[in-house]
């Protein structure tokens, strides 16, 4: 029988999110979104990382004493104090080594607080993907796990835009994935024993389901701001602007854009801005002047957060070459912004991403995704009433995969889990997207 709220206080729960911060996007800034939504309802108690988001957190909740009544954060300081910074490896191996020691700490830090507060529930919410799905689930209470994912594979056939040491790198990492999906005894027990299961992405969904027998709510660890965007249009009486945002690495393939515009009757009539910095710099830049492309090519370096956005609302459209995503920040801004997005068929990305909103690429090998790339910027040329359209579509698009929805995804599996009615989808109050600047503590 199920249960409703009015006779029944706020549920407890206890969750375990190594990121988060409400003055930070990408993973953290996610975890923030999602988590200050919920404590509407709940009455959280939040095991996160102290050394990268502890100031922030107490900052931001000085200014909100109402929030700060229902999102109790315990704090844990890494092994790690300095972190890892952007530039990761492909094979994390350090980092999960790390995370796996904090997670034990924080398992014995949860079974404290549970013995003197009580949970209703545990949720492990961010870490490093399937590896790590933390110790919550041997708590002696319902356990939730997601969105969670990283089954997905680098396409073995696109493995010839890199080199034989990224080769050789990439194939080990999709055989240490495939072998730890399957055979490590801490993801086989979490599965088994999560109430609740959310997937990033339908490959993450549909591997749980084969693998593990477990049937995973599709739900996308980032979201859209469905407010603000406008609808974009383009003439062709001037360039036609095209933004690419990401790290410098090898799996975001900006080389297959430059190709893609290397022909002279593209690139006199478009403007490439490249936002983003990293290991790669050097060697695309130079393949950006063999291409002879670098006329139409404005490189921004790594710019904040707000001055990113802006110069993505002033683009027209996005290409997003990314190889092995889950569901990028990028592409859900772009959403709220009303930029039609261009980008492969793949990951997270590729779950949200039509011909409504935007041009999704078949994943076939190098060749094909440059001819492929190219014949969707020339059609936009073309065609540029498309833009308006696809505009329109990106903006409803926005609408679906919002914060509020995704929220509402969680709290719906958290009143399953709880035995509780399942609530009714009234609106939430909006958290803002960006957010105002931290309280002096001086």
């Amino acid at each position: 029988m199920t249960q409703t709220f009015q006779s029944q206080p706020r549920p407890r729960i206890l969750v375990e999110s190594y990121e988060c911060s409400p003055a930070m996007d990408h993973a953290p800034g996610s975890a923030w979104q999602i988590l200050s939504r919920l404590a509407r309802w709940f009455d959280l108690w939040i095991l996160t990382e102290e050394s990268q988001y502890r100031q922030q957190i107490v900052d931001h909740l000085r200014g909100d004493p109402d929030l700060s009544g229902r999102m109790n954060f315990v704090f844990l300081r890494r092994p790690c104090p300095r972190g890892f910074g952007r530039k990761r490896p492909a094979l994390p191996l350090r980092e999960v080594f790390e995370n796996r020691l904090w997670a034990r700490q924080a398992y014995a830090l949860a079974l404290q607080l549970h013995a003197r507060i009580g949970f209703d529930l545990a949720h492990h919410l961010r870490s490093n993907s399937f590896r790590l799905p933390g110790l919550l689930w041997k708590l002696p209470i319902p356990f939730v796990w997601g969105p969670t994912g990283g089954t997905i594979e680098f396409p073995r056939s696109m493995m010839p835009i890199l080199t034989s040491k990224e080769r050789l790198i990439y194939s080990l990492r999709n055989t240490i994935n495939s072998l730890q999906f399957r055979f490590s005894p801490l993801v086989r027990n979490a599965a088994r024993r999560a109430a609740g299961l959310l997937a990033q992405t339908s490959q993450d969904q549909r591997d749980f389901l084969r693998i593990h027998h477990r049937h995973a709510i599709l739900a996308h660890e980032q979201a859209s701001k469905p407010r603000g965007g406008s609808i974009h249009r383009y003439a062709p009486t001037r360039r036609l602007h095209i933004a690419w945002i990401g790290r410098f690495i090898d799996s975001k393939a900006l080389p297959i854009l430059l190709k893609a515009v290397s022909d002279p009757g593209i690139q006199s009539r478009i403007t490439l801005h490249i936002i983003g910095d990293g290991p790669k710099q050097t060697d695309w830049q130079a393949q950006a002047e063999q291409l002879g492309v670098q006329s139409c090519c404005v490189w921004h370096g790594w710019l904040g957060q707000r001055e990113t956005l802006e110069q993505l609302d002033r683009c027209d459209l996005m290409a997003f070459t990314s190889l092995r995503d889950a569901t990028s920040t990028t592409v859900l801004q772009a959403l709220s912004l009303g930029v039609p997005i261009v980008c492969f068929h793949i990951c997270g990305f590729g779950d949200i991403i039509d011909s409504s909103c935007g041009i999704p690429i078949p994943v076939e090998n190098p060749q094909q995704a440059v001819r492929d790339f190219r014949a969707a910027i020339v059609g936009i040329l073309d065609h540029p009433e498309r833009i308006e359209r696809l505009s329109a579509g990106t903006l409803n698009a926005a609408g679906h995969y919002s914060w509020d929805h995704l929220v509402e995804q969680i709290r719906g599996v958290w009143h399953s889990a709880l035995g509780l009615a399942q609530p009714d989808s009234s609106p939430i109050e909006n958290t803002p997207w960006e957010i105002a600047a931290p309280i002096s503590l001086s």
